[in-house]
């Protein structure tokens, strides 16, 4: 069997996140079970045209899309069409291809006009207006919404995989007549802690890893970060990940006008050892996010015994059962007030930790995969 990934981020991509990981792992078991894999995605600086990663081959195609907006509209038709001269002269009469992954970020492949074949929709995040109007200005927030609902209209006679309960609602919002089906997620068991103990820093710790973009609300952990200071001065807050120059700039700012700027350090991309490191030392991790279809940062922190705080609404909240295994918040307030409530009780703050360990051992990829059969058939 030939199973061809339709994704404009690879697992190279600057761009790439924990989407593309979590492809990238069914991509190696479906592998691993004898199938062939292929990644049609986009080009990136220095990236190769054609590349063999863990035995999953990649083709990069059409103009770099990790680039401001205007750009990104306006080269994504020609990325599309290398995608489909490649589906038409490669794929679509190949009698070995039995699956399509066609995942959607922002704007799909419209695989599902090939009629002879079995078109799946990865979708691990429906934006809606939440998203598109943090992240858009006008008009395009009001166009986003509106494009957003045309598109699942070419899926309708198509599986749609989504990855938690809360996207699937979302999807459903869309279209209540969609065959929409959960793909279970994991995480590595690479990192594992040892079950028992806590070491954290000597002082008091947060960590936010995501992309450094508006609509994951990094502004409200740094303004978290200024209440958590006046009780504990020596506080810090540091950010892992990647953003537009002009957006980190603006938030180096927030922090000297809040006064904090020598408690939050801003660390940019860090390698997975280190990311882990940061885990295991921090006493939370604030996740923010107005809006996520999954969450998976949440399952790595809990795996080193790091509970979450994060923001309701949205997937997280299936993840993180508040006051059990962290805390689920509305505000930046109240992130800041359990931060500082918990610390100050190690008994409640020991229990908490162990309790994400727990939940994240639960979501290791070796069970996730098992369960995984029932919703691919593969």
């Amino acid at each position: 069997m030939l199973i061809v990934i339709l994704n404009w981020r690879c697992i190279k991509n600057p761009k790439e996140g924990g989407a593309e990981r979590t492809t990238f792992e069914y991509a190696k078991y479906w592998l691993s079970k004898g199938h062939k894999v292929v990644w049609v995605a986009n080009r990136y600086k220095n990236s190769k045209k054609f590349e063999t990663i863990e035995g999953v081959s990649f083709i990069r195609v059409g103009f770099n899309l990790n680039t401001h907006l205007f750009w990104f509209i306006l080269r994504y038709p020609f990325y599309l069409f290398s995608v489909w001269r490649i589906l038409l002269t490669k794929y679509w009469l190949n009698h070995d291809v039995k699956l399509i992954v066609d995942e959607i970020h922002g704007f799909p492949h419209f695989a599902s006009l090939l009629k002879n074949k079995r078109v799946v929709l990865l979708t691990c995040e429906v934006a809606g207006s939440e998203i598109w109007s943090k992240m858009f200005p006008f008009p395009f927030n009001i166009l986003g919404v509106q494009l957003e609902k045309f598109i699942y209209r070419f899926y309708k006679n198509n599986e749609i995989w989504t990855i938690s309960q809360s996207t699937t609602k979302d999807v459903k919002q869309l279209n209540p007549a969609l065959n929409v089906k959960i793909l279970p997620l994991g995480i590595s068991t690479l990192q594992k802690s040892n079950p028992v103990g806590v070491t954290k820093n000597s002082y008091p710790t947060a960590l936010f890893v995501a992309r450094v973009v508006k609509m994951k609300g990094v502004e409200d952990a740094i303004k978290a970060a200024q209440i958590i200071c006046k009780k504990f001065p020596n506080f810090v807050l540091n950010i892992v990940g990647g953003g537009e120059d002009s957006y980190i700039l603006s938030l180096k700012k927030l922090a000297v006008d809040l006064n904090i700027s020598k408690n939050v350090n801003f660390l940019g991309y860090v390698s997975e050892k280190k990311k882990y490191s940061l885990y295991r030392q921090s006493h939370f991790l604030f996740h923010p996010s107005f809006k996520e279809g999954f969450g998976l940062t949440v399952l790595e922190a809990g795996l080193v015994k790091t509970p979450s705080i994060v923001r309701g609404g949205s997937s997280l909240d299936e993840l993180v059962k508040d006051n059990k295994n962290g805390f689920v918040v509305n505000n930046y307030r109240e992130m800041a007030t359990k931060f500082i409530n918990s610390i100050n009780n190690k008994k409640v703050y020991n229990h908490l930790c162990l309790e994400a360990y727990k939940n994240a051992n639960n979501y290791l990829w070796p069970k996730v995969l098992q369960k995984s059969k029932s919703v691919t058939q593969i």
